[in-house]
């Protein structure tokens, strides 16, 4: 990322930050839709006594009243369904109100270009970061090693990623829209809400992201090994760490194999 894309992005996560009001609704909605899931999929203590008790027996009157007890409890079970979808619907509007909101920080910052041109960016990256990191998992569960700069790594993935694979990413983001369950907005319509905004922005220093770090590679190094440790522990104190070009010719070697 560029440095006004890098920028855009902090600011976007930075204003979640002020939106303390729609956060603590959102954890009690999801922990609300949590429950409602919960007694809609599950069976409880009355279905138990119900089978054990009304659906066994030798009587058609006390199988009938089973029969219509589960009937009822269907029922129930519908209507919460039902609760259960609106409460979805509710949610999805909300964080992608906040998706919005969040946005204009990035945009007020960086102005519109950097935030459409950080909406292309990403979603390579992300790509790249999967790749990278469960190669990287891989290779030192099987081979013992790993890129002792990860980030390094990823953005050689990115690079290698073809250019009519960036061409097809770049038009279903262009042309992808936003369903009514969506926790997130469709670029096309982020995009559209912060040109409607139409801010300027106020940063717009040249140059890469990393430009911000004293000593990038080390900061990535020490990264790298804090991320292989929280999924490893104890385990990678035999793992050897490897530079980017030696780390290449492993995974080459691999795979030829």
């Amino acid at each position: 990322l560029t440095l006004p894309e890098l920028a855009g992005v902090i600011a976007h996560e930075l204003g979640h930050f002020t939106q303390g009001g729609g956060m603590r609704f959102g954890s009690l909605a999801y922990m609300s839709t949590a429950w409602f899931h919960d007694r809609i999929h599950s069976e409880d203590s009355l279905d138990e006594w119900v089978k054990a008790n009304l659906m066994d027996d030798t009587h058609w009157v006390v199988t009938l009243c089973g029969w219509l007890t589960i009937m009822m409890i269907g029922l129930a079970r519908l209507i919460l369904r039902m609760v259960n979808w609106v409460g979805l619907l509710l949610i999805g509007f909300l964080l992608r109100q906040m998706e919005y909101h969040a946005d204009l920080h990035a945009s007020r910052l960086v102005g519109v270009n950097a935030f459409s041109s950080t909406q292309f960016a990403l979603p390579p990256v992300g790509m790249a970061a999967d790749s990278g990191t469960n190669i990287a998992l891989m290779a030192i569960l099987k081979a013992g090693q790993a890129p002792a700069n990860l980030t390094a790594f990823i953005s050689y993935l990115v690079d290698s990623i073809p250019k009519e694979v960036l061409v097809e990413i770049k038009r279903d983001r262009q042309q992808g829209k936003t369903g009514p369950l969506d926790t997130h907005p469709s670029a096309s319509d982020r995009i559209a809400a912060v040109a409607r905004d139409g801010a300027k922005g106020i940063f717009n220093l040249a140059g890469p992201g990393s430009a911000l770090f004293r000593d990038f590679p080390r900061v990535c190094k020490v990264a790298s090994h804090d991320l292989y440790a929280s999924w490893l522990g104890n385990d990678l104190q035999g793992a050897k760490m490897i530079d980017l070009s030696d780390f290449r010719r492993l995974i080459e070697d691999k795979s030829e194999t």
